[in-house]
């Protein structure tokens, strides 16, 4: 039986970041690899890639592209110009592009994965051309795909209002913890009151964090652990600190994965006060390893929080402090949030999640021998 071809777009990925797109794809190629399939799959990738240690099988092969990670200008460009030629010339099948873009004229079948709408939701802190490219990109390669996949119920709706794009073509197949983290493999102890956030871009509301962590610290001896690199705002307010409060803060800019993983499983407490998320890995990632949750209540955060967090308004400072003083002051209240977060996080793994995605290719190359 000849093997169908299928191409995976992973031209945006880049050696220094960490974040959840790229634990989107790493997880779900490695168990997908997993499964057994009548597949040829050609992994695109930039040419200055390393390549990540996950165990792929035969039917998976790397191919690298012409520019490096991060070059997204010409990356908009090359996809809609050189990228259909490359496909063409591969016997590419179908085509699933894991981040928003895709060519938009191709022989191949399309599949896309819009990870959540950033460049409406807080798209004026993008630069004018970005933030009208990926718009444009994005909603061209959204209507002339064959399905669209997204990470959560709240993203499905939210794309087939914003997009029009008809409800049945778009498939949620949830994202989950990386694997590195459980509580068997916790590293290090808990042996004070640490909380840890996260900061980069400017949902991710680290402002809060900061004046509520200020808060905390008239009420108990607290330190704050923050993943990602203050944006201008955050810094801006860095500035206004009180020194004692600086002093108790430590900032990991550029953490390995293996530091991600060290910084939340030693935690006491995760505030995730974000103001849009279209899944919202981190949550279920501390979950994972017992840390207790607070996180905001919109978008798509209670979804996937469950009853295993503590949701707040994003921007109630005083509630956020109060909450994580009684959860570091309560091992017993903290203790029973921690269990309904494990029992929460149970829900989602990145197997079942390769397997409905492998389902979902079959079904699109069965759909396109049909026709």
């Amino acid at each position: 039986m000849t093997k169908r071809r299928i191409g995976i777009d992973l031209t945006f990925l880049r050696n220094t970041r960490v974040g959840g797109i790229k634990v989107y794809a790493f997880e779900l190629l490695t168990e997908m690899a997993k499964q057994r399939h009548n597949w040829d799959v050609v992994l695109y990738i930039p040419k200055d890639l390393e390549l990540p240690p996950i165990a792929l099988s035969s039917e998976f092969r790397w191919k690298r592209v012409q520019f490096k990670g991060g070059a997204n200008t010409f990356r908009y460009i090359w996809m809609q110009t050189l990228f259909p030629i490359i496909l063409y010339r591969d016997g590419i099948e179908l085509i699933h592009s894991m981040a928003y873009i895709g060519p938009i004229i191709t022989r191949a079948r399309r599949l896309v994965t819009v990870h959540d709408l950033n460049f409406l939701a807080w798209g004026a802190q993008m630069t004018m051309p970005r933030r009208l490219s990926l718009r444009t990109i994005c909603t061209l390669a959204c209507k002339r795909a064959a399905a669209i996949v997204t990470v959560s119920h709240t993203m499905k709706r939210d794309i087939a209002h914003h997009l029009r794009i008809p409800s049945p073509r778009i498939i949620a197949i949830p994202n989950a913890a990386a694997t590195g983290f459980s509580r068997a493999g916790r590293s290090g102890e808990r042996t004070g009151n640490q909380i840890v956030a996260f900061a980069g871009t400017p949902n991710k509301n680290t402002g809060t964090v900061l004046r509520a962590f200020a808060l905390m610290t008239e009420a108990l001896e607290c330190e704050c652990r923050i993943i990602g690199p203050l944006n201008p705002a955050d810094r801006e307010l860095w500035a206004t600190l009180r020194s004692d409060v600086k002093a108790r803060v430590k900032i990991c800019a550029f953490p390995t994965d293996e530091e991600v993983i060290a910084l939340t499983s030693t935690s006491k407490i995760l505030i995730f006060p974000s103001t849009y998320e279209g899944f919202g890995i981190p949550i279920l990632e501390a979950q994972k390893v017992g840390t207790a949750v607070i996180c905001s209540n919109c978008a798509s955060l209670p979804e996937v929080a469950g009853n295993g967090a503590i949701q707040l308004d994003p921007f109630d400072v005083e509630g956020i402090a109060r909450s994580a003083v009684e959860l570091l002051t309560d091992d017993l209240k903290r203790a029973a949030l921690t269990k309904l977060g494990s029992v929460n996080c149970e829900r989602y793994s990145w197997a079942s999640s390769a397997d409905e995605m492998s389902k979902l290719y079959a079904h699109l190359l069965s759909a396109d021998k049909a026709s």
